[in-house]
C-alpha cells in the first residue's frame, strides 16, 4: 500500500478508517459510525505491518478526541544553542555597571575568563514508520572579543591575552592593559589593584588608601596622606610624596617632583625635580636630584649606586645622612651566609666530636649494630655539611665581590655640602664639619671619604 492511501484513509473491514498524520507522527482509526469491527481490532497489529508501520504501536491504543491512536512516533529533540559560562569572578561582567570602579576585575595573561559552551546536536527522532527524523542543531555561542582576549588554542575558553582590566562593552569582551582613573583617587573608588601595563591616576592620591600595580603607574598630582604604594614596574610622580605615614615601593624607577618626610624604597633609579625633606629613602640604584633645588635636607638616603646632587644638608644645618655603595639586599644575604657559615661550623663541630667518642668505643672492640649505623650517619653527615660549606664559601666570595664594586659608588655635588651632613661611602664614613660651596665629587680612596673640588 502506499502512504498517499494512509494520508487519505483506509477502510477496514467496513467500519472503521486508518488515517496516518502528514508527518508520518501519528496513525489512528476512527470510527465510520458506531463500534469497529472486533475482527478488525483483532488484526490491527497485521494491518499495520501491511502499511509498513512499524514504531511506536500503541498498545492498547489510546482514544482520544473520538478515535483510537494505534501508532505514535518520537518526534525530534532539537539541539540547544551554545553560550558562555563566565568563571564566577567575572560573572559581574555582564551587568551593565561593570565598567565602572567599583566592579574592577583584574585578569593575568592566559587566565579563563569564561568557558565556550559547545552548541547540542540535539536528539533524532522517528516516524510511524521506523525512519529517524533529524533534529535541528543548535548554533554555535555568539560573542564578540576585542583586544586583550583571544579564544584558546584548544577553543574551549575565552582567555586574556595579556593581563588587566577584564570589561564587557556593548557586547565585547576586552581586557585593558591601560587604565586611567580621571580625576583624585578618594573614598569613592578606594583601594585600587591594577594587572595592566600601565595604571594612570589624573589627579592625586589623599588618604590612606593602598594602591598596587603589577607594571607602571603614573600619578599626575601628589601621593599623601598615609598612602600605601605598591609599584612592581616604574612610578612617575608629577606633584610630591608627602606624609610621615606615606609609603612608596617600586620594582624598577621612581620620578617625582619633591618628596617630603615619606618612606620610600626603590628598585631601580630614583629622580626628584626639586627636593627630598626629611624622608626616608632606600634605592638600589642611581639617584639624580639637580633640577629646580636640587636638594636632600634631612633624613636617610641609603643607595646603591652614585649620586648627583646640588645641595646636601641645608642653611640651618638639619642633619642630613646619605649612604652610597650600600645595597640592602646583598647585606642581607651576605649576613645570612655569614650566620649560615657559623651555622654550619657548630654542626660539624658536633659531628667531629660524636665521631670522636665512636673512635673511643672502637678501640675497645668492635662496634655493634647501633653504634655502627650512627657511626655511618655522622660521617655522612660530615661530607655534606663540608660540601655544604663549600658552596656557601663560594657564594660569599661572590657577594663580597659584588659589595666592594659598591666602593667605585661617587656623589657629585654642584652647588653646597653644609655642616652636620653625614656622608658614608661603602663602608667608611664623613661628617661635613663646615660648610663647603661650590661643586665637589666625593669618592671612597684607601679607607677614605674625599672631597675633592672639581669645575
Amino acid at each position: 500500500m502506499k502512504k498517499e492511501e494512509l494520508d487519505k484513509g483506509v477502510i477496514l473491514y467496513g467500519t472503521a478508517v486508518l488515517k496516518v498524520s502528514k508527518n508520518g507522527m501519528e496513525a489512528a482509526l476512527s470510527p465510520i459510525e458506531q463500534d469497529i469491527d472486533p475482527d478488525c481490532l483483532h488484526d490491527l497489529p497485521e494491518i499495520l505491518k501491511q502499511y509498513e508501520i512499524i514504531y511506536g504501536i500503541q498498545r492498547p491504543p489510546q482514544f482520544e478526541n473520538g478515535r483510537w491512536v494505534v501508532a505514535r512516533g518520537n518526534p525530534p529533540v532539537d539541539g540547544e544553542d551554545g553560550g558562555l559560562e563566565f568563571m564566577p569572578r567575572f560573572e559581574g561582567l555582564k551587568e551593565p555597571e561593570s565598567n565602572s570602579h567599583k566592579r574592577f576585575v583584574n585578569v593575568g595573561k592566559d587566565d579563563i575568563i569564561a568557558k565556550i559552551i559547545p552548541p547540542t546536536p540535539g536528539i533524532p527522532g522517528k516516524d510511524i514508520f521506523g525512519h529517524e527524523i533529524p533534529p535541528k542543531p543548535g548554533k554555535p555561542a555568539q560573542f564578540k572579543l576585542g583586544q586583550g582576549a583571544a579564544v584558546s588554542s584548544d577553543e574551549i575558553a575565552i582567555i586574556a591575552s595579556r593581563s588587566g582590566k577584564a570589561e564587557i562593552k556593548n557586547g565585547e569582551i576586552t581586557v585593558l592593559d591601560e587604565y586611567i582613573i580621571n580625576g583624585d583617587l578618594d573614598i569613592t573608588i578606594g583601594d585600587m589593584e591594577f594587572w595592566g601595563r600601565l595604571l594612570t591616576i589624573s589627579g592625586s592620591i589623599s588618604g590612606a588608601f593602598k594602591v598596587s600595580t603589577w607594571n607602571d603607574l603614573t600619578v599626575t598630582g601628589n601621593i599623601e596622606g598615609e598612602a600605601q604604594i605598591y609599584v612592581k614596574g616604574n612610578l612617575k610622580v608629577g606633584g610630591i610624596i608627602r606624609g610621615n605615614k606615606t609609603r612608596v615601593n617600586t620594582g624598577n624607577d621612581l620620578y617625582a617632583k619633591a618628596i617630603e618626610y615619606a618612606d620610600i624604597s626603590v628598585g631601580g633609579d630614583m629622580e626628584v625635580e626639586d627636593y627630598i625633606l626629611k624622608a626616608e629613602c632606600r634605592v638600589k640604584g642611581y639617584a639624580w636630584i639637580i633640577q629646580g633645588r636640587g636638594m636632600i635636607s634631612g633624613g636617610n638616603l641609603f643607595l646603591g649606586h652614585s649620586l648627583a646632587v646640588n645641595t646636601l644638608g641645608s642653611p640651618t644645618n638639619i642633619f642630613t645622612n646619605i649612604s652610597i655603595g650600600f645595597d640592602f639586599d646583598l647585606m642581607s644575604k651576605y649576613k645570612k651566609i655569614v650566620d649560615d657559615l657559623e651555622t654550619i661550623a657548630k654542626k660539624l663541630e658536633d659531628v667531629k666530636n660524636g665521631l670522636k667518642k665512636i673512635d673511643l668505643l672502637e678501640r675497645s672492640g668492635p662496634l655493634d649494630e647501633k653504634f655502627s649505623f650512627i657511626k655511618q650517619h655522622l660521617s655522612n653527615t660530615l661530607i655534606k655539611l663540608g660540601e655544604e660549606a663549600i658552596l656557601k664559601k663560594g657564594e660569599l666570595e661572590k657577594l663580597q665581590e659584588e659589595l666592594t664594586a659598591k666602593q667605585s659608588a661617587t656623589i657629585f655635588v654642584n652647588k653646597n655640602i653644609y655642616s652636620n651632613t653625614r656622608i658614608t661611602i661603602y663602608n667608611t664614613t664623613f661628617d661635613c664639619p663646615i660648610d663647603l660651596n661650590g661643586k665637589y665629587r666625593l669618592i671612597y680612596q684607601n679607607g677614605e671619604v674625599l672631597t675633592i673640588p672639581f669645575t
